[in-house]
């Protein structure tokens, strides 16, 4: 075999090899990272995540009513979400894609 079937052989390999962790680190860099909360209102909650991109939702549990999940949001956007009439959030989650 020729050196230069060689040489093509080996950086297919390397690419072969290196491929899957580019794409498990662009993974990784697509979730939302620090996501925080604000209580306006009664029953108003606000979040925001930050990061290079992905997405968020939230989840409130709220007093005396089913608990309700939010549409999902870009991160760097507000998101709201409010539980039902009379109840208060007593903790809120977030999910993150």
């Amino acid at each position: 075999m020729s050196w230069i079937k060689k040489a093509g052989i080996a950086a297919i390999a390397v690419v072969a090899a290196v491929a899957p962790m580019a794409t498990i680190h662009q993974r990784a860099d697509a979730i939302p990272g620090y996501c925080n909360y604000q209580l306006r209102d009664d029953n108003l909650v606000l979040g925001y995540c930050s990061g290079k991109s992905g997405q968020f939702r939230m989840h409130l549990d709220c007093s005396l009513m089913p608990d309700p999940t939010s549409r999902w949001y870009n991160v760097e956007e507000i998101g709201s979400i409010r539980c039902g009439f009379g109840a208060k959030p007593r903790n809120v989650y977030f999910d993150r894609r």
